[in-house]
């Protein structure tokens, strides 16, 4: 996850992380073969990329602890004699690792992160990602699902996973999930007008549009806080 994130800082979100700690992951030898670590389905990573191997490291880590038994992306997937798909399979054994219930979902989350990093991005041209996503969140929505109740965890387990096949350009796929999370997060939203003042500048009032939105998770959250206050009391 460490690694996952390091890379998150350095290209996406920032701030710029002090070259002295970065200074044993900075090999430009390591830097150059990593475009091709990260190969997926045919399609490589651009080149710009900064502190690409961080990316690969987290990406061989959770992926293995998640999937212990399956080889990488970089072998692809297979078809079985039904036609469907699969990853191919490393070990008969079945080994089972006793990971964090988080494992998965970060998982999911770097094959999400690794995808944008692709010359190409929709689940047309990288099945294998596609798979090994869809895996990744269902693994993890078994878990919240069956072993204790977290509706807000949950929902956006459903969130995360319906915005993932709208990075893969799945059709409308995402839409279903959207649905399904604000369904589970209990969230209504009605768009409504009245008359108001968007600064402190307007002089009157003008038609505004406004969008009214609430939450079961909310409430329950608010009610569950009072009760605590009132048993400290």
């Amino acid at each position: 996850q460490a690694y996952y994130e390091i890379f998150l800082q350095m290209n996406y979100t920032g701030p710029e992380i002090s070259p002295s700690i970065l200074i044993p992951l900075i090999d430009d030898n390591v830097t150059s073969k990593t475009f091709n670590l990260l190969e997926c389905d045919g399609y490589y990573t651009y080149p710009l990329l900064e502190l690409p191997q961080v990316l690969y490291i987290s990406r061989v880590i959770l992926s293995t602890l998640t999937f212990p038994n399956y080889y990488t992306w970089r072998f692809g997937i297979v078809l079985d004699s039904n036609g469907t798909i699969n990853r191919p399979i490393r070990l008969n054994d079945q080994r089972v690792l006793e990971i964090s219930q988080y494992t998965s979902w970060f998982n999911a989350r770097a094959i999400i992160i690794h995808l944008r990093t692709l010359q190409q991005q929709s689940y047309s041209h990288i099945p294998t990602l596609m798979k090994e996503s869809n895996d990744s969140f269902d693994i993890s929505i078994d878990k919240y699902s069956n072993t204790f109740i977290n509706r807000e965890l949950l929902a956006q387990l459903w969130l995360e996973k319906g915005l993932s096949h709208h990075h893969f350009q799945y059709k409308d796929k995402g839409k279903e999930l959207f649905v399904k999370a604000q369904r589970i997060a209990g969230l209504t939203v009605e768009m409504t007008g009245a008359l108001g003042r968007r600064t402190k500048y307007q002089q009157v009032d003008i038609a505004q549009l406004y969008l009214q939105a609430s939450s079961q998770l909310i409430n329950q959250k608010t009610n569950y806080n009072n009760n605590v206050d009132k048993s400290n009391q």
